[in-house]
């Protein structure tokens, strides 16, 4: 464009009265000979209400001089791109394409209420608001067509028809103005995810435009969903990786970070997106730019670099099997494969199992993975216990290339017993048996003491049946969230009128007596709606050459670990599990994070005990170690829940341990180490709700750790996500 020439009021009067020849204008009365017409460059802006650029009986439109009358001399329609001619041959913005608003809160989501006098000077309308001075966004949203567009579809909808335009300011598709000059392109056709839109808003719309032109814009990128779940983060030498779930498209995701600044470098979408349908936003963007439904997968992942480069093993949650996903570095792509689908030998029973995934490549860039498997099948009947898979190369391509063996089985009485009968295991089966008071030396606390051939005896605890949330499925209408207190209820949904809006993981569903509240929506997401089983939280290390486990029991409220008879390059055998923290009364192990010390001579445990202190267990094994507690959630005069979400690491310079952890009461993120032989704790992320799926690495000297942020903008829309910190170690309080 021709550089804006600086215009003084003498200049810009002389310019309203002046003949014009050029373009064929006529916007003058005595003056003699031929002056230029109002040109927008000319003066840097386009005329206002009170600039008078044509003579009398014109009116200034579309860089032109044109009758004053819009439907003169029986012309088609002269008026500038979002107004109509009316029958009184004025033209006007027609109420239809507006929604006048008071607050944000009238207009569709990712709009503003703006103040803009040309397309109605006496009420405040919804639309999009302009770029800052500097080109950008500042209140959010992203830059398309001189807009802040925020929207949760493309802008008119992705797509307007042959012989239409979008326009930005209504975001409608219109049949564009009647227009003389040539090459305004404003007929053109644009190619797949472009719309042809005008070329310069801010100039040619509305009253007084100037000369108009459209050109095609490719649509912007797809707006990630609510994305960062059930995350981990591993740590490169250049770079930050946060595998996690998007929750808005159920989809598998990486993100990278900065390893210096931790600011987000990319958003890669793995897994879920759908291989067909139209394309609504930008292919190069965030899902190739199709927002249509994959299949659901991500939840749960765990990630590992090799060489690296990073690994992730997560759970297909609408197969219920475990899959991996590999980066190639030759190719450049990643690929994804199958590890477990939790079927029997025959293949005719389809399990549910990757839960809880725990990811560790060894130094031979071997895979090592523990989960939870929630159903599968042990003999001819169900079990639930945790799960070990190694690789059997180093780029595992399918289940064949995996060797899986079970950590623990934990079988039941598929509820048989009958009164006070308690399920037991007895020669390695269930068997229900009455309960007895004098066995001695008492059981241990996994144990039952029953009557076995008429004697007392202790025998391990089985559960008395293998229930399903909400007993597996819910009528239509209905859906399965976590219930008031402990287990799950089918409750019937209600359509979003729930006030305020339930958040990222609740939903909207009817108490019974038709009074609308949010509740969990899934029932393995936090604690209030976790599974029914054994081998919860699996985390997994190798010790003393060994693979080694620490898990949750849910049906036995315990904390328990499994160490390998085997060595992890060696061929599989088997584990033997045991309690590591067990009391009858109370529920210890949720959260359970086990890492070994640097020297390698011992290890730890961090847990969440009683659901609301933070405990860990260290030593040089599972015998003869101690439990001590770093956070019982006290707060002056209050207690505060604490201990979720717990993630332990090491530092390899002192070799003294650190724990990240969820205040669930105040929504922080809390960091604990030990100062002086005692722990302490200060705050990695607060004023926020943040703390749900804590992870933590340190690397170096530096401290990175993540979480899940449930946050929602000044637009109410949801933009929960991933929050990644970094700190040095040497300089925490």
């Amino acid at each position: 464009m021709k550089r804006a020439r600086s215009l003084g009021r003498s200049s810009i009067l002389i310019a309203l009265f002046a003949v014009a020849v050029l373009r064929g204008c006529d916007c003058g009365g005595d003056t003699v000979g031929p002056v230029r017409a109002w040109k927008c460059e000319d003066a840097g802006r386009r005329p206002g209400p009170d600039d008078k650029a044509c003579g009398a009986g014109q009116r200034y439109d579309k860089g032109l001089c044109q009758p004053e009358r819009c439907d003169a001399g029986g012309q088609p329609a002269g008026c500038c791109p979002g107004m109509l001619c009316t029958q009184g041959g004025e033209c006007l913005v027609p109420p239809s394409r507006l929604t006048l608003c008071e607050t944000d809160g009238n207009c569709d989501r990712g709009q503003r209420c703006l103040a803009r006098p040309l397309i109605n000077p006496d009420a405040m309308t919804c639309g999009f608001p302009p770029l800052d001075a500097s080109g950008e966004c500042p209140d959010g949203g992203q830059p398309f067509n001189r807009r802040c567009f925020a929207g949760d579809t493309p802008p008119c909808g992705g797509d307007c028809s042959p012989g239409t335009v979008c326009n930005i300011d209504t975001n409608r598709c219109e049949e564009p103005p009647s227009l003389t000059n040539a090459g305004h392109g404003c007929d053109q056709e644009c190619g797949a995810a472009q719309i042809l839109v005008y070329a310069d808003p801010d100039t040619m719309l509305w009253n007084q435009c100037c000369a108009v032109s459209c050109k095609c814009l490719t649509l912007p990128p797809l707006v990630p969903g609510r994305w960062g779940r059930f995350s981990a983060i591993a740590v490169a030498t250049d770079a930050v990786y946060a595998s996690a779930y998007d929750s808005t498209y159920g989809d598998l995701v990486l993100a990278t970070y900065d390893r210096v600044s931790v600011a987000e470098q990319s958003l890669e979408y793995l897994d879920g997106v759908p291989s067909g349908g139209t394309v609504v936003a930008d292919p190069n963007g965030p899902r190739g730019g199709r927002n249509g439904p994959g299949p659901d997968v991500g939840q749960h992942t765990s990630i590992a670099l090799a060489d690296g480069v990073p690994r992730i093993a997560y759970y297909d949650v609408e197969a219920k099997d475990l899959k991996y996903a590999a980066f190639d570095s030759a190719s450049g792509t990643w690929a994804t494969s199958l590890i477990d689908d939790g079927g029997d030998a025959g293949g005719t029973f389809a399990g549910d199992v990757g839960r809880y995934t725990s990811l560790l490549v060894d130094d031979r860039g071997i895979a090592h993975l523990s989960y939870y498997g929630h159903r599968t099948m042990a003999g001819a009947g169900l079990a639930t216990g945790p799960i070990y898979a190694r690789a059997r190369v180093a780029a595992p391509a399918g289940p064949a290339d995996w060797e899986r063996i079970p950590i623990e089985v934990v079988t039941s009485c598929s509820g048989q017993c009958q009164g006070n009968e308690r399920c037991v295991q007895d020669t390695d089966l269930p068997v229900c048996a009455n309960p007895r008071t004098d066995c001695s030396p008492a059981c241990a606390c996994d144990q039952s003491c029953v009557e076995i051939g008429g004697q007392p005896a202790c025998r391990l605890s089985l559960p008395g049946s293998l229930t399903e949330p909400c007993d597996g499925s819910c009528p239509a209408d209905y859906a399965c969230v976590a219930a008031a207190t402990t287990g799950t209820i089918c409750l019937r949904t209600r359509a979003g009128d729930c006030g305020p809006a339930c958040g990222a993981d609740d939903l909207c569903v009817d108490d019974g007596a038709n009074n609308p509240i949010c509740r969990l929506a899934t029932p393995y997401s936090t604690l209030e709606g976790l599974a029914e089983g054994v081998g919860l939280f699996t985390s997994l290390a190798i010790f003393e050459g060994a693979p080694t486990v620490a898990y949750y029991d849910r049906l036995r409220r315990q904390l328990r670990v499994a160490g390998a008879n085997f060595r992890y390059d060696a061929a599989l055998s088997q584990f033997t599990a045991m309690p590591l923290a067990c009391e009858p009364d109370n529920d210890v192990g949720e959260h359970p994070s086990l890492a070994v010390a640097p020297d390698g001579l011992s290890l730890a445990v961090a847990f969440q005990a009683h659901g609301d202190i933070l405990r860990i267990y260290s030593g040089s094994d599972f015998l003869t170690g101690s439990i001590e507690t770093i956070d019982d959630g006290r707060r002056d005069t209050r207690l505060n829940i604490v201990g979720g979400s717990a993630t332990l690491t090491f530092d390899k310079a002192s070799g003294l341990p650190y724990v990240a952890y969820h205040d669930q009461t105040d929504n922080d993120l809390l960091l604990a180490y030990r100062r002086n032989d005692a722990w302490t704790f200060t705050p990695l992320f607060e004023d926020g709700a943040y703390g749900s799926f804590a992870c933590l690495v340190i690397s170096a000297g530096h401290g990175y750790a993540s979480t899940y942020l449930r946050a929602r903008d000044t637009l109410d829309r949801d933009t929960s996500r991933l929050v990644v910190t970094t700190f040095d170690v040497a300089t925490l309080p």
